[in-house]
């Protein structure tokens, strides 16, 4: 790993393999910055606003995010297991996850309207309560998910692995499913599907 770089770095620029494991490596802001290959197990970034970053293949593994801000922030084949989201600050929220672990996250009661899942795991987050309207899960194994109250409508879940999910606890108004991904829809039911 690279030394850290200066904090007048974190504008418009590219860090590289820097390890901030289990620190504080910002103190407000980061802008327009691609991390790339940098470890930030266990770091503490509550409070930090990250505006158009990327992070790719960075372990982001149980994070502290508490009240940061994440506007236009994309996680390319990173891993972020067990990361909370749903303590972050929904002021401006939006990110799209490419490639990425988040088996175990906790996103209950965000708002995710739009974004993007594309060959991500997902296996036993949390899913309570988001807003997952036009969101698409594209080669996703959403194994074990729980999609308990969440908002589905108009969701692409066609190319999501392992779909189990029961359409009576959540809103599922034009979601979109392939045909074989019925049986996870109905499975509470205990029908046997032959086909």
């Amino acid at each position: 790993m690279s030394d850290l770089p200066s904090p007048d770095a974190y504008l418009n620029a590219t860090i590289n393999d820097a390890d901030f494991t289990h620190q504080r490596p910002f103190e407000q802001e980061v802008y327009a910055c691609e991390f790339v290959d940098c470890e930030f197990l266990g770091a503490d970034l509550r409070q930090i606003a990250f505006v158009d970053c990327t992070f790719r293949g960075c372990n982001l593994a149980m994070v502290k995010l508490a009240g940061a801000r994440l506007q236009g922030v994309r996680f390319v084949d990173c891993k972020l297991m067990g990361v909370s989201f749903f303590e972050v600050s929904d002021f401006g929220f939006s990110v799209g996850f490419e490639g990425s672990n988040l088996n175990y996250a906790s996103m209950r009661s965000l708002n995710l309207r739009q974004t993007s899942f594309v060959r991500c795991s997902l296996q036993e987050s949390d899913l309570y309560e988001a807003d997952l309207r036009q969101a698409s899960f594209e080669e996703s194994d959403v194994a074990g998910v729980s999609w308990e109250r969440a908002n589905l409508e108009g969701a692409d879940l066609r190319g999501a692995l392992n779909l189990v999910l029961d359409p009576a606890k959540s809103r599922t108004r034009g979601m979109k499913v392939r045909l074989e991904q019925l049986p996870g829809l109905v499975s509470r039911f205990g029908l046997k599907i032959e086909g």
